[in-house]
């Protein structure tokens, strides 16, 4: 996302905070006797209380901006994911640090897959009369919440339409855990 686009959005997804407006860009400081820099204010909506100030200089911070997808960006993640091979990591310890850096900055091309591969496993795991271990479904959760909030806001949803679009288009994953 360039810094035009940002100037002229009102809401973006930040990070793991998810979808946020954009309140104002304005010339603060946080510490008496330095100079202002303009910051890029953001809300997230699923947390009315928190405001995050962005430095409109530091491109660290500015880079976990992306714009939130499209109704056809939706589609094309639903039709690669209805074809994803299962990926599963054996080692639980490998398999957490990758869900920790896949919910650093969550994206749906990247969450729908993930829950389809931990359902799919949950499936294995339940013939066999085994549990997922409580990462796996943690992570598929967290991973509902994510693609059900941008789904939501990005298909002018609720929050139920949007789980019912995630399981007409996939199946069974966004209620098996």
């Amino acid at each position: 996302m360039t810094i035009q686009d940002l100037k002229r959005s009102k809401h973006v997804v930040y990070a793991s905070n998810g979808i946020c407006f954009i309140e104002d860009v304005k010339k603060l400081t946080f510490i008496k006797g330095e100079p202002e820099k303009t910051y890029y204010i953001l809300r997230p909506l699923n947390d009315k209380n928190s405001t995050i100030y962005i430095p409109e200089n530091n491109e660290l911070l500015l880079g976990r901006i992306r714009s939130i997808i499209t109704k056809d960006e939706i589609d094309a993640i639903i039709r690669d994911t209805k074809t994803a091979e299962f990926v599963w990591i054996e080692d639980r310890k490998q398999r957490s640090a990758h869900y920790r850096e896949l919910l650093s900055a969550p994206h749906p091309a990247v969450l729908l897959p993930l829950m389809k591969s931990i359902a799919t496993k949950k499936a294995e795991l339940a013939e066999l009369g085994k549990k997922l271990a409580a990462v796996d479904r943690d992570t598929y959760e967290i991973s509902l919440r994510f693609v059900k909030d941008e789904f939501a806001f990005a298909l002018n949803y609720t929050e139920r339409d949007a789980i019912e679009h995630i399981t007409r288009a996939l199946g069974e994953i966004a209620e098996m855990v």
